[in-house]
């Protein structure tokens, strides 16, 4: 697989009011920030994916962090097969003492490569705005798609004031972080032969727990407005050619 994505640093020691990017977090942490009311909406998502018809047999995640996603959705699919991958040995561990199903693998980004044509589903959630080459990663997804797979790319919206603030202060504080700019984006998919579709999700911040349901209503009205949205949700698809028949 090449080397398109960032290592995740070495957690640095806290200091009062300094911002910290994910990767930059023990996995415990990371995986406290993943459990409210965006983490479950995030998972409705992908859920969805994998129950369209016909169902997925293979999925991946790329980036898994802690891995809890990825393990609530072996549980909920026992007849679909997981794969993770990550740059992060501290998240590869802490997975696999944690969170094992015999439908589930967990392994680090190696240099082979992902398989042609195998998964159903590809997911890849605040990934993209920690790579550097994104033509290389969308043409190494696009050949791992199988006919009719799904990539499901999920990025901060940099349009949302409380991510543009967030992000610019943890760049600023020397984090590892960018906004994510979709007109690079899409160039790289386009280039890699995906087509896609993209809406605005996610009304609240990652940090609460709960939401209400009235509160909860409101927010999937108005989630899709360019800059309430929290999130800019791709799913993109390769096309194959169909052969012609022989005379």
């Amino acid at each position: 697989m090449p080397r398109a994505v960032r290592a995740r640093p070495s957690p640095r020691p806290r200091r009062f009011l300094r911002p910290r990017t994910h990767a930059a977090l023990e996995p415990e942490e990371y995986e406290r920030l993943r459990r409210g009311h965006l983490g479950k909406r995030r998972l409705e998502l992908v859920a969805q994916l994998i129950e369209r018809p016909p169902r997925a047999q293979r999925a991946l995640e790329i980036g898994y962090g802690p891995g809890r996603t990825l393990y609530e959705l072996a549980c909920q699919f026992p007849q679909v097969q997981f794969l993770g991958i990550e740059v992060d040995r501290r998240m590869l561990e802490y997975a696999r003492r944690r969170y094992r199903r015999p439908n589930l693998a967990y392994t680090l980004r190696g240099e082979s490569g992902l398989p042609r044509e195998s998964f159903d589903v590809v997911i890849s959630i605040d990934v993209l705005h920690h790579v550097t080459d994104l033509g290389a990663l969308a043409q190494e997804v696009a050949s791992s798609l199988a006919p009719g797979g799904v990539w499901l790319v999920v990025e901060p919206n940099m349009l949302h004031p409380y991510v543009w603030l967030k992000q610019t202060w943890m760049r600023r504080a020397g984090e590892e972080e960018d906004h994510f700019r979709p007109w690079r984006a899409e160039r790289a998919f386009r280039s890699a032969g995906l087509a896609w579709t993209k809406h605005y999700a996610f009304l609240f911040p990652g940090w609460l727990r709960r939401v209400p349901p009235p509160l909860a209503a409101v927010e999937r009205a108005l989630e899709r407005v360019p800059f309430l949205g929290g999130a800019i949700v791709y799913r993109l698809t390769r096309s194959f050619a169909t052969p012609c028949a022989s005379a």
